[in-house]
C-alpha cells in the first residue's frame, strides 16, 4: 500500500512515471533533427543543395516561388518575372554565403540537379543582381519555365518553383 508521506507515496509515483515518460520522448525526437524537414519542394533539407554548416542549424528551410506570372498565365513579350523567398536573401553573384544566392530562368528546359553549374547560355537566365524580379523576352507560344536559386558562383540548389505559360504574338 502506497503511503501519502514517503517516497512511494502516489504523488511521487506520478511525478517519477511522467519523469520517465518525458526522457523516453525526449530521446526518441534527439534523431529527427531539422535536415529531415521537407521542403514545399518537397526535399529534405539536406537535399537542397546548402553547405553542411547551413544544414546542422536551427535554420528554417528556404523557399522561393515566382509570384508573377502565375502558373497558366497568357502574357504578351517582354513580361516580367517576380519571385519571392522565405529563409533566403537575394544577392548578387560573386560571394557564397549560406543562406544567400540568387536566381535563375530556365526557358523550356528541366531544372539543374544540386550542385551542378548552371549553364550560361540563352536558355538559362541568370539574375546576378540580386534583384527579385527580371524582364524575360521569348517568341509566342507555349513555354516552361523553371526558376531556380544558386550560389554566388551559380551552383544550383535544389530550391525551384516551375511554371507554364502562353506567350502571345
Amino acid at each position: 500500500m502506497l503511503n501519502q508521506a514517503g517516497p512511494m507515496s502516489i504523488s511521487y509515483f506520478l511525478r517519477t512515471v511522467l519523469t520517465v515518460l518525458t526522457v523516453l520522448v525526449v530521446f526518441s525526437l534527439a534523431g529527427c533533427g531539422d535536415e529531415s524537414i521537407v521542403s514545399s519542394t518537397g526535399s529534405r533539407k539536406a537535399d537542397l543543395g546548402l553547405s553542411p554548416a547551413l544544414v546542422g542549424r536551427d535554420s528554417l528551410i528556404p523557399v522561393m516561388r515566382v509570384i508573377s506570372p502565375e502558373d497558366g498565365a497568357v502574357v504578351t513579350s517582354p513580361f516580367r518575372v517576380v519571385v519571392e523567398t522565405e529563409h533566403f536573401e537575394l544577392a548578387p553573384k560573386g560571394r557564397v554565403r549560406d543562406g544567400e544566392g540568387h536566381f535563375h530562368v530556365i526557358i523550356d528546359h528541366s531544372c539543374e540537379p544540386p550542385s551542378a553549374q548552371i549553364p550560361d547560355d540563352d536558355l538559362h537566365l541568370h539574375v546576378g543582381s540580386g534583384a527579385a524580379e527580371t524582364m524575360v523576352e521569348l517568341e509566342p507560344g507555349e513555354h516552361s519555365l523553371c526558376v531556380q536559386l544558386g550560389d554566388g558562383f551559380h551552383t544550383a540548389l535544389k530550391i525551384f518553383d516551375t511554371i507554364n505559360i502562353t506567350v502571345e504574338p
